[in-house]
């Protein structure tokens, strides 16, 4: 292990020193020629002059070089950065949420983008800990929980992919003895970014939690503790449930078996009866006209005022010179799309212009009973083209004690053959025993072309990555799974945990803080899109608009409706 951290170490230390000695003055080429199982090089010459803002990172990582790397699964940990927030103390509003949870109030946190819902969260949690409570911090996507210092519900509640029938995930919780102990010793729930989840999935998280607190390990299954529940009917088990979101921004991903959109839609969301906190002072955008702007977008409500701000960001389609800051650095504007095929096509744009040998990604598609295609794996990438010096995103928790979650942005500064890293710490990857176990499960039999094929191996050539965080890793093949509503698995996709990252989709950019943002929203189709992306935005300087029209700001009119009745 040691052998093999200095090699890695080393080689790393060698491109950064040899790219700081060229400083984009000039190229330096080497011929390289890569063999790969599920990837395709193309081209041969690796350059080692890149642009800016690599140089920076690469920089960042020969001075903390010195320090001896912890090891963590497929990741170095180079440095720890900290929490910070921007939100120097507590409003009103916020003190009045966080006696409300002191007294054991069950509390839905909303507001508008930038009002410090998540700094709020911060001191609640704080708070509750602070007093004794067993707090469960969890968050309906990977980049929210590590805001929050927690996990996604899925992972906490052992909710798979959340769409398992009701029953199915009370008999599995009825089995599961520890997780029922684990949950009979909490206290408060705290589930982040709660208009991400869909009504079914917030039924089975009351169904899980119920059921498990029901429960008591001195008992046989499907026995009840009295003294949990009084032998009622309260939801989540008599759990003290914080749920915090703002449901005007995008609507949940909805299975085709679940009838309710929202989780305000759910029987358990009527019967636990919220307390709605309401927090009306934005911190993220410090210029009330672009907070007053942005409240008017998030309602589809638009002034003339805020139609002219508008107008006045608008940049068409004509080619922009480049702009550059006060110390002349050029600005990176980070490009939103409301399509998919639309940052697909800006990526691969500004990839075919860096220099360097490109890495090609090959998804394979494996189905047990046949039945399933890859589009019902909308996420995962068919193929991903990738550069050293290319900007990137996770596209999947590889490891979210380190923060390297969904959503995570980086910078690939390398390639490493695969034969010289040892891939056992790498997490999901297809082994032998693996492809055998999901073959015989469906099968039952040893050796068949389908257990050949599924074994996925790894590519030979893997990226390394320096995520923004101050992680280096190796970034090693994922598998994305689905299984069927008895939680049998039936198809599986490897691929790369990795997208370009130069343009993402409006979607993806939920929950980010960005100071210079580009968005198009002409082709805005869903809820709360253009909502979305303006308030990435901190300010109306940093924003440029290609275009929008008349359909761009769309409501959900039970969004409406739910706000209009309870939290006006």
């Amino acid at each position: 292990m040691k052998r093999q951290t200095t090699l890695h170490s080393d080689a790393f230390n060698g491109q950064a020193k040899r790219f700081k000695r060229n400083n984009g003055a000039g190229s330096s080429h080497s011929t390289v020629r890569v063999w790969t199982a599920n990837s395709i090089v193309s081209g041969m010459n690796l350059h080692t002059d890149r642009v800016q803002n690599i140089t920076r990172a690469l920089s960042k990582w020969k001075s903390v070089t010195a320090q001896t790397p912890e090891r963590h699964s497929n990741t170095y940990t180079i440095s720890s950065t900290p929490f910070v927030s921007t939100v120097p103390s507590l409003d009103r509003s916020q003190e009045i949420v966080i006696a409300e949870a002191i007294k054991g109030r069950s509390l839905f946190i909303t507001g508008s983008a930038g009002t410090g819902k998540t700094f709020t969260l911060l001191k609640l949690i704080r708070t509750l800990r602070s007093q004794g409570k067993q707090v469960a911090v969890t968050a309906s996507t990977g980049c929210a929980a590590v805001a929050i210092r927690g996990s996604t519900i899925h992972s906490f509640l052992r909710l798979g992919m959340g769409n398992l029938s009701l029953s199915k995930a009370r008999a599995i919780t009825d089995a599961n003895v520890s997780f029922q102990r684990l949950l009979q010793k909490t206290d408060t729930l705290v589930v982040d970014e709660v208009s991400m989840i869909e009504g079914h999935l917030f039924d089975l998280m009351d169904v899980v939690c119920t059921t498990a607190r029901k429960c008591n390990s001195s008992h046989k299954p499907g026995e009840y503790d009295v003294n949990l529940c009084n032998n009622t009917r309260a939801t989540f088990g008599g759990l003290q449930i914080i749920v915090c979101g703002d449901f005007f921004q995008l609507p949940p991903v909805r299975s085709k078996s679940s009838n309710l959109c929202f989780a305000f839609e759910s029987a358990a969301w009527k019967e636990t009866n919220l307390q709605v906190h309401v927090l009306p002072r934005a911190h993220r955008q410090s210029c009330n006209s672009f907070v007053g702007m942005l409240g008017e977008v998030r309602r589809g409500i638009l002034s003339q005022y805020t139609r002219r701000v508008l107008n006045a960001s608008v940049i068409g389609t004509r080619n922009l010179q480049p702009e550059l800051s006060r110390k002349g650095d050029m600005l990176q504007f980070t490009k939103l799309f409301p399509l998919r095929a639309q940052a697909q096509s800006e990526n691969m744009y500004r990839l075919n212009a860096l220099p360097g040998f490109t890495v090609r990604y090959k998804s394979q598609f494996f189905s047990i009973k046949g039945q399933n295609s890859q589009n019902e794996f909308g996420s995962v990438e068919c193929l991903i083209d990738l550069k050293q010096g290319c900007p990137v995103l996770c596209t999947k928790n590889i490891d979210e004690s380190k923060g390297l979650v969904n959503g995570t942005s980086g910078f690939v500064v390398g390639f490493v053959r695969a034969n010289k890293w040892n891939k056992n710490p790498c997490r999901n990857l297809l082994t032998e025993s693996q492809a055998r176990d999901l073959v015989d499960s469906a099968q039952g039999s040893h050796g068949s072309i389908l257990s050949n094929h599924i074994t996925g191996k790894m590519p030979a050539i893997l990226p390394a990555v320096l995520f923004d965080n101050g992680t280096y890793s190796i970034v090693c093949t994922a598998t994305w799974d689905k299984s069927d509503s008895a939680g049998q698995l039936v198809a599986r996709v490897p691929q790369i945990p990795l997208i370009l990252g130069w343009a993402v989709t409006i979607h993806r950019s939920q929950g980010m803080s960005l100071s210079l943002v580009e968005t198009d929203l002409s082709h805005a189709f869903d809820f709360g899109q253009a909502y979305v992306a303006l308030s990435r935005c901190k300010s109306a300087q940093g924003l440029r608009i290609r275009g929008y029209g008349p359909g761009s700001f769309r409501v959900h009119p039970k969004v409406v409706e739910y706000y209009s009745l309870h939290a006006s």
